[in-house]
This record gives C-alpha cells, structure tokens and sequence, in this order.
C-alpha cells in the first residue's frame, strides 16, 4: 500500500533553447496568472538565488521573474531559459501535476515562440535531524560523516546518468522557516531529461508520460536510501496515507 513520505516542496520544470533577441513577455505572462499569483520579483541576471537547498544557480537556466500565490506556498518562476512550477507543502501528486498541467499549457497556448530543450521534476524531502550524525543514523548511504564534522556545516552531491537522462541527489542543511521551525535536513531528488520541441500545449500534453515515471523513480529512490528498520516503522506509521 502506497505511504506518505516526508516530502514538502516540489519543482517542474522546462527548459528551453536560446532564442536571439528574445522578448520575455513578463508582462503577458501576468495576464495570464497575475490572479492567482499576484505578487512578483524581478532578477538583475547572474545574481539569482539557489531556489533549491543545497544547489548552485543553473546559469543560464536562471530566473528573471519570480510570481507567488498570496499565500506564498506556489510560486512560478520565469525566464529566457526557463519556465517552473514550484510547491511548498506538497499537496500530493495528482494536484501537482493538474496545477503545473495547467500552467504550462497555458503559457504554451499564448505563443511565445519558445522551444524546449529539456524538462526537470525536481523533489525536496525535509528531514527533521539535529545533526549530519543523527540525519546518517536514518539512511542507508553512507555520507561520510565522522566526529569531526562541524554540526549543520555539512552537504553532498551525488550525480548518476540513466536511461533517461541524469539523476541527482543533493543533501544539505535547511534553515528553519516560517513553515518548519524545527532543525531539519533537505534531501533533494530531481531528474532531468533532454527532450527537444516546440512549446505547445500538444508537446506539454505528450511529455506528461515522463513526468509521471520520474514522480515514480524519484519515491522509490528517496525510498531506498532510507535504512530498513526507519522504512518499516514509516510504513506502520503511514501505512494509510497516499503520497
């Protein structure tokens, strides 16, 4: 029986080609969600916040607008490269993919003239943990942790290729938030796919088959990195709950 993991905050993604004097059409772009997401940032380039705990900036798939929900939990970011949906407390699969669904067909429909190069499905499960040593005691992969590591001054990368493109994992310290006070750890699962198109709602609707098998692989690795005596007692204790 499916289980509810300690998932909180999940991003998807397209990426797309350089296009010569692109026009960003921000201000279409807000026509088009400026209800929903009312409030927005603009980024000078190259000076853009990691969204991601743990990660760099992926220049140039960096935002030049940033518009959020009132409530501050959905956020879509927009750029000459890039166009995301991103969640804070997951609302659970089949609503993400609706909303970002949504969004993406939307945006296609308005003929931006974009063309995708590559999509991403990105998620971030928060794991309450003191220390880097007591986040080890719940995992299964050895992070190389020993005495000496400085408590919270700790992060790992591991970058894998498969069938479909790359998978990464990222560890890292999350700082407390409005949303989660309590001490935790950020263990960040994305996958990345290079998938070359014309943005439209016919190419959205097409590549959502890859998006629901990277949902997939994305549980089931964050799954297996658990130890087995913690995956047991997550079992009994969600053993009624649909992630």
């Amino acid at each position: 029986m499916p289980f509810k993991t300690p998932l909180f905050e999940a991003l998807a993604e397209f990426n797309f080609a350089a296009v010569p004097l692109l026009e960003f059409r921000a201000n279409t772009l807000y026509e088009i969600i400026g209800k929903e997401f009312p409030n927005y940032q603009r980024f000078p380039f190259f000076l853009v916040p990691a969204e991601i705990p743990g990660a760099q900036p992926a220049v140039p798939y960096s935002p030049a607008y940033r518009f959020t929900s009132q409530d501050g939990k959905r956020m879509i970011q927009y750029g000459p490269r890039l166009l995301t949906y991103h969640v804070y407390l997951y609302p659970g699969w089949h609503q993400f993919k609706e909303e970002f669904t949504e969004l993406f067909s939307r945006v296609a429909e308005a003929g931006f003239g974009l063309v995708v190069e590559r999509l991403a499905l990105t998620y971030v499960n928060r794991m309450p943990a003191p220390t880097p040593q007591a986040l080890q005691d719940l995992l299964s992969i050895d992070l190389g942790i020993s005495g000496d590591t400085i408590p919270l001054d700790f992060a790992t990368k591991r970058v894998d290729t498969n069938s479909v493109g790359l998978s990464t994992v990222t560890i890292a310290p999350l700082p407390p938030s409005d949303l989660q006070r309590e001490q935790a750890f950020g263990i960040t699962c994305a996958e990345l796919t290079f998938q070359k198109g014309a943005f439209s709602r016919e190419f959205v609707a097409k590549r959502l088959d890859w998006f629901e098998a990277a949902h997939g692989r994305l549980k089931q690795r964050f799954w297996s990195m658990l130890r087995s005596e913690v995956q047991k007692e997550w079992k009994e204790t969600h053993a009624a709950e649909l992630a």
